[in-house]
């Protein structure tokens, strides 16, 4: 059984025959970038973004420890009242 927040289903997925390899993958709430860092060195080409400027420069961190090739652009996301409300 997996724990809640491992990564056992992310890589049970990538052992299927569905993820094309070398196809775009886009991580969103990317945080440290750990799955978009994986996706890289299993041949996609990344990209994980995410609204947290601390986050991104954190997985650009990682991601050149890891020396793979990876993008993480600092995105700024909308919040507030732009968001569906509540009750939604």
């Amino acid at each position: 059984v997996a724990n809640p927040g491992s990564y056992d289903e992310f890589d049970a997925f990538l052992a299927t025959e569905h993820p094309v390899v070398g196809t775009t993958a886009l991580e969103v709430g990317c945080g440290g970038g750990q799955a978009t860092i994986e996706l890289a060195r299993r041949g996609f080409h990344a990209t994980g973004v995410d609204f947290s400027e601390p986050a991104i420069e954190l997985a650009k961190e990682n991601a050149r420890d890891s020396a793979v090739d990876v993008r993480f652009p600092f995105l700024v996301l909308p919040v507030g009242p732009t968001l569906p409300s509540p009750g939604f």
